[in-house]
């Protein structure tokens, strides 16, 4: 989809109008007839100055648009795509100066790599240098001596094939400052919204992805994702063993893995039919020849038999990894399952439990509840018994009072009585 994107971008910038400034100030001005206030012109200079002043900024103008337009084609558009497969694999965006506009890990060994580095605003072959020093600072013993896959698009073909080759030549030069040795096979990209779905799912660039899906449509009997987890080299041997061609790649002259096609792997050389006829020493050298050939075939053979046992060896490494870690999951999944188990019973004890204590303090609080009842009851019975005593002992106490009260009054009239009594004496004495 982003690439229809970009397509339909550079067909928008070629679009724009571009409008010839003599068309411009030549365009013929036809005045009109009668004016408002509005439409008024105004005479002599004024007109001059304003014509001037109107086609001045509309140039301009044009000149904005057309400057703007070229620098956006030549800085950040994308103008190539290049994919680097080596374990890492990474994808190149450039635009038309060939200075880089992103670079895209796609396995984790290019993160990595890529960590600390920000390739922007560089140029291409800055760019490449740095990386493959990187590379051969952080590579392994066993990765020394890599094939390289280059995989460039770019809509113009002939430009595709030129910068291939001028990519291809730098890599050479770059690895030649190392201790890196690496063969470089090129080839021409195809990239699809598909592919680079798929190529992202696999952890690889869409150049390996293309390979792989040129070895899978003459043998579908292959397994996309173990030949992802291949290299380059053992995609090519694996190639040859299966006599799968891949029209595609480039590869270079001295390369041990050859295309199945060729008259020499086929079976070892044999001397000419008139050999009979020719002189002893030329039949010597021409013997000599053959067995130098067939010397050739049978190294070729070894190599590709070694080869052949190197990608079983790996294939069945694959297995094994994968059928341990099938086995690993598996454990993990069992384990899992009994901690699950095991989490579930302890908390299923705990619910247990937790239910025991709830009835428990349950019955307890009724115990205590029961306890403060008849607690509460006999308090207020004693309350009553208090209550009943105060009241008897305030009765007697009153009835007390009462018979003080009359036994004084008593004693009062009784005492007023007297007095009086003595009084009536005196007085008739005092008749007397």
């Amino acid at each position: 989809m982003k690439y229809q994107i970009e397509d339909s971008l550079h067909r928008s910038v070629n679009q724009l109008p571009h409008p010839s400034f003599k068309e411009i100030t030549d365009a013929p001005i036809t005045p009109m007839k009668e004016h408002d206030y509005i439409t008024a012109q105004a005479s002599g200079s004024h007109i001059r100055c304003a014509a001037w002043r109107n086609a001045l900024a509309l140039s301009m103008l044009c000149v904005t648009l057309l400057g703007g337009s070229y620098w956006i084609r030549q800085s950040l558009m994308v103008n190539c795509m290049i994919a680097l497969d080596i374990n890492p694999s990474i994808e190149i965006m450039t635009n038309r100066k060939e200075q880089i506009l992103r670079v895209t890990p796609m396995n984790a060994d290019a993160e990595i790599l890529l960590q600390g580095r920000h390739y922007r605003g560089w140029a291409l072959e800055e760019m490449l240098e740095t990386f493959f020093h990187d590379f051969s600072e952080n590579a392994s013993a066993n990765s020394t001596e890599p094939t390289i896959l280059l995989s460039v698009y770019n809509r113009d073909a002939d430009y595709s094939r030129r910068l291939n080759e001028q990519i291809s030549d730098q890599i050479d030069a770059v690895l030649k400052t190392t201790h890196i040795k690496a063969d470089v096979v090129s080839q021409s990209l195809t990239p699809t919204d598909q592919q680079e779905i798929q190529a992202v799912e696999y952890g690889i660039s869409q150049g390996k992805l293309q390979m792989i899906k040129d070895l899978f449509a003459q043998n579908p009997n292959l397994d996309m994702k173990e030949l992802a987890l291949l290299s380059i080299k053992e995609l090519l041997i694996l190639a040859d063993e299966q006599e799968l061609h891949l029209d595609g790649i480039k590869r270079p002259g001295a390369s041990v893995v050859q295309s199945p096609h060729a008259e020499t792997s086929q079976s070892a050389w044999q001397p000419s039919k008139d050999a009979e006829n020719l002189p002893a020493d030329v039949r010597d050298d021409e013997a000599d020849e053959v067995n130098e050939v067939n010397e050739v075939n049978d190294d070729v053979r070894e190599l590709r038999e070694a080869a052949a046992e190197r990608a079983e060896k790996e294939s069945k490494r694959a297995k094994e990894k994968r059928e341990a870690a099938s086995e690993q999951a598996e454990k993990e999944s069992k384990r899992a399952k009994e901690e699950s188990e095991a989490a579930s019973e302890q908390a299923e004890k705990e619910s247990e439990r937790a239910k025991e204590e709830s009835e428990a303090a349950s019955e307890q609080a009724k115990k205590e509840s029961e306890r403060a009842k008849e607690e509460s009851e006999a308090a207020s019975e004693q309350a009553e018994k208090e209550s009943e005593r105060v009241k008897e002992e305030s009765e007697a106490a009153v009835e007390a009072g009462s018979e003080e009260q009359e036994s004084e009054l008593e004693s009062a009239e009784e005492h007023s009585g007297q007095d009086g009594s003595d009084h009536g004496d005196i007085s008739g004495e005092s008749d007397d």
